[in-house]
């Protein structure tokens, strides 16, 4: 993003930068061709407004768009547009993902040039999570405490140890933010309307709750101040 804005001379609009992973690439009603014309229509548009398109994780392309009757997937039909460099496109892929992408499409994989990126540091995630928690908290009303920023980067190491552990905790993060600023509705004038509540905080203890509801672990399982009782697990 900063080389985006760093090479677009002044007063020229940035170039577009779209999210279009396999799921929504294949989204849709499921007729026969709706995919494939959505993917090849998705790319011509691209093309034409010289935007960049993160394509989400890369080894998903492989599996996108096939059924019980047919293996065509997404990437076997980007193939031809991907190697005509007709589309800047980016995506990512962990370095077990990316050694399954070339044992199963070596002519897929060498389209992409790897870039490797290290981990965030411990110190330099919780700065990741404190500005996500800022921006998203002014966004929704919500005050997140730190205790509650701990909280989440513990669960997801506990809990999320496949995929990225910032990404999993930027993304359980902002999950946890929206629920707590869900608004309520109030009828006005024979309408439903959203009404915006005060400000709410996110707490170290709601965090866990909300966690607990999601994935099904028993908040006694996830909090040291609840105490187990051994009838109830035998």
């Amino acid at each position: 993003a900063r080389r985006l804005v760093a090479s677009s001379p002044p007063g020229k609009p940035l170039r577009p930068f779209f999210q279009l992973d396999g799921s929504r690439l294949i989204a849709g009603d499921g007729f026969f061709g709706d995919w494939q014309r959505q993917t090849i229509d998705a790319f011509a548009e691209a093309h034409e407004a010289e935007a960049l398109l993160h394509l989400g994780r890369l080894i998903d392309l492989l599996d996108a768009g096939k059924s019980a009757h047919s293996d065509d997937n997404v990437a076997q039909l980007l193939l031809p547009t991907l190697a005509a460099r007709d589309v800047a496109v980016v995506a990512e892929a962990t370095p077990e993902e990316w050694a399954r992408l070339k044992d199963r499409n070596q002519s897929f994989a060498r389209l992409f040039a790897p870039l490797t990126i290290d981990e965030p540091t411990p110190s330099e995630t919780a700065d990741v999570l404190a500005r996500i928690a800022l921006h998203e908290g002014k966004r929704r009303d919500v005050v997140t405490e730190e205790a509650a920023v701990d909280e989440v980067r513990a669960l997801v190491k506990r809990f999320r140890p496949y995929g990225s552990p910032l990404g999993n905790s930027v993304s359980l993060l902002r999950r946890l933010i929206d629920g707590v600023a869900e608004p309520v509705e109030k009828t006005v004038a024979g309408q439903k309307q959203a009404a915006r509540r005060k400000a709410v905080r996110l707490t170290r203890e709601e965090v866990v709750r909300r966690f607990s509801l999601e994935s099904g672990v028993p908040e006694e399982l996830l909090r040291d101040d609840l105490k187990l009782d051994p009838d109830e697990v035998r």
